[in-house]
């Protein structure tokens, strides 16, 4: 005879089957509530968006869905030192974005588009007596690849100097500001450990570069920046990983990043330094991502004050290099006949970001 397990006992079964009972009755329950709402039921149902939508209708009214992330996110940290899709664990806590470890088979014809539609936009501020000098901002990557898990690619090293020679062959006015963070990186973090952007010490450094590189921009305003606090800074590759950060505070808790403000200096009388100089207002635009948007990071306020000069601001958070410039180029500044210059902050990443095809 085969052995027989005489330890099981019959309420292991009975628990079983409550628990079958519960999650079928819930389970019901939400597709009943999601059928009332469907509407063009058959259709859906045979082209199969009806079964999409209630997946994804149920993944976010599963009770549990948040207990079982967390803790499957929390495992995977501890025993495989992994974080989550979309962002790679590096060493004492420093994260990156997946796209800075791609080297995409279709780099050369990435590199080609984009260079073609930055000279296109070049052409055609020129076209409105505006010109075009770009920023390149570059990767987190590049700039630290000693904290990365693994050796990067070797795309990562020299992107940045493929674009910007790419560019400067198109007759693209371009800066190049990798050799200033490089420098800046050995007295504080240019980048934040747990986040894609510079920090407001990488964002200064940034903007002292483009003033050496392009004396010509300078005016005659003067600007200064207060010093009003200290604010706390969640970096936003923490949303990826979804484990409880308390589980590594030293390297996961918000960081304390200094509030700066930077406004224009008043000299004696009340007058500004523009009344003085009787300089045109806002000859210079700043077009660009979060990167310039972000309030914290104060990248304009650190343009004004290494160039002397007010300028204009037209960036945006989460839509994109192209996005923003578009923005511009529809909006009343680019027929402005006072503005000449418009400095265009242009992160590299954007070159891994997005396939030939579906790019803004």
């Amino acid at each position: 005879m085969y052995p027989v397990m005489r330890s099981a006992k019959n309420y292991h079964g009975w628990i079983f089957a409550t628990l079958l009972l519960v999650m079928s009755i819930y389970l019901f329950t939400v597709m009943a509530a999601f059928l009332r709402g469907e509407k063009s039921m058959a259709n859906s149902l045979w082209s199969g968006e009806l079964g999409d939508e209630f997946e994804r209708v149920f993944a976010e009214r599963y009770f549990l869905r948040e207990f079982t992330v967390r803790w499957w996110a929390n495992g995977r940290y501890w025993l495989l030192g992994e974080g989550l899709a979309g962002v790679i664990l590096g060493k004492s806590g420093w994260l990156y974005t997946h796209e800075e470890f791609r080297s995409p088979a279709d780099l050369e014809q990435r590199l080609f588009i984009h260079v073609e539609k930055v000279k296109g936009i070049a052409h055609a501020l020129a076209q409105n007596d505006q010109h075009l000098v770009v920023v390149l901002v570059p990767t987190k990557l590049d700039l630290y690849p000693e904290f990365a898990p693994t050796k990067p690619p070797i795309i990562s090293g020299n992107l940045y100097q493929r674009f910007y020679d790419l560019l400067q062959a198109n007759q693209v006015d371009v800066v190049n500001i990798r050799q200033a963070l490089m420098e800046a990186k050995q007295e504080q973090a240019v980048f934040f450990p747990t986040d894609t952007h510079w920090t407001p010490f990488g964002a200064n450094s940034a903007a002292s570069e483009v003033a050496r590189l392009k004396p010509e921009l300078r005016g005659n305003d003067r600007f200064t920046t207060l010093l009003l606090g200290e604010a706390a800074y969640e970096g936003d590759l923490l949303a990826f990983l979804q484990f409880d950060p308390q589980w590594a505070p030293q390297f996961f808790k918000p960081q304390l990043v200094p509030v700066r403000q930077t406004q224009r200096i008043t000299v004696a009388g009340g007058h500004t330094s523009q009344d003085l100089f009787d300089a045109p207002p806002f000859s210079l635009a700043l077009v660009g991502t979060s990167y310039s948007q972000l309030p914290l990071l104060n990248f304009p306020g650190a343009l004004k004050t290494a160039l002397h000069h007010d300028l204009v601001t037209m960036a945006y958070s989460g839509k994109g290099v192209y996005f923003a410039m578009n923005q511009y180029q529809t909006s009343d500044y680019s027929a402005d006949p006072q503005i000449k210059t418009v400095i265009w902050e242009y992160p590299v990443r954007t070159l891994l970001r997005h396939r030939v095809g579906v790019m803004n």
